[in-house]
């Protein structure tokens, strides 16, 4: 099983964060190749950055898509690469956010997430859980007051011990039963919080790879009916002709 991760963001540690997660968790006999776009934005905190990311990372998949069994999009978001992705093929397509709260549900009545940013992360994130339909099983998003660029310090001790003292506020004064991670550049905190706070703490990095690995194992994708039907063909004016390779 071949498994690609794409960091949307450019930020090299980031990408080598998740590639020491995925090889860590990955099952034997699944291949994890994760990467990056070679240009756009260092980092991912709202609208115009997704945007910006869309096209360098598009580069990236459609040429990719018929050579790996499932594709994460690693970004704490619901990042249009994702429906993009699913829109191009019937392989299993995750994001890292629906990945970890999905999980979150099966384990916990409630969880608290704890991410980067301030109060325009939390209402994005609480946006999303909308979509999703699990807003009132979070009980608790807590913003740590740093950006999502200050996590390429994360081995920093006060930046680990900022990330700990929301991750306890969110236990032990809104009540949250499970923690999940709202950033890729918090992977590889999941087991030192869970340690040190004895509740189920979600890296999104590793839930997504797990639960690909699970629907292609069962030989599950992504339904072509309706929302993510194939594609109708159409002419591009003045864009490289990569992009119409998405539509075959």
């Amino acid at each position: 099983m071949k498994v690609l991760m794409v960091n949307p963001n450019t930020s090299a540690a980031f990408t080598l964060a998740i590639q020491v997660a995925a090889d860590r968790h990955k099952a034997p006999g699944t291949e994890v190749v994760v990467t990056s776009p070679a240009s756009g934005p260092r980092s991912i905190e709202g609208t115009y950055d997704q945007l910006l990311s869309s096209r360098p990372s598009l580069e990236v998949l459609i040429p990719a898509r018929d050579q790996y069994d499932g594709f994460v999009i690693a970004c704490f978001s619901d990042h249009a690469l994702i429906h993009a992705m699913r829109e191009m093929t019937t392989k299993p397509v995750l994001g890292i956010l629906e990945a970890a709260v999905y999980t979150a549900c099966m384990l916990a009545p409630t969880y608290g997430i704890v991410t980067t940013g301030g109060d325009k992360g939390k209402i994005g994130v609480r946006a999303t859980l909308r979509r999703y339909g699990l807003a009132d099983r979070c009980i608790s998003i807590r913003p740590a007051g740093m950006s999502v660029q200050d996590l390429e310090g994360i081995s920093d001790k006060g930046m680990r011990q900022r990330i700990l003292d929301e991750v306890r506020k969110a236990v032990e004064q809104d009540g949250a039963e499970l923690i999940v991670l709202g950033c890729a550049g918090m992977t590889g905190l999941d087991e030192e919080l869970q340690s040190a706070l004895h509740v189920p703490v979600i890296d999104g990095v590793v839930a997504a790879l797990k639960l690909i690995e699970a629907l292609v194992g069962y030989g599950l994708g992504t339904s072509k009916r309706g929302v993510y039907a194939p594609l109708q063909g159409k002419e591009l004016l003045n864009m490289d002709p990569l992009f119409s390779k998405a539509y075959r």
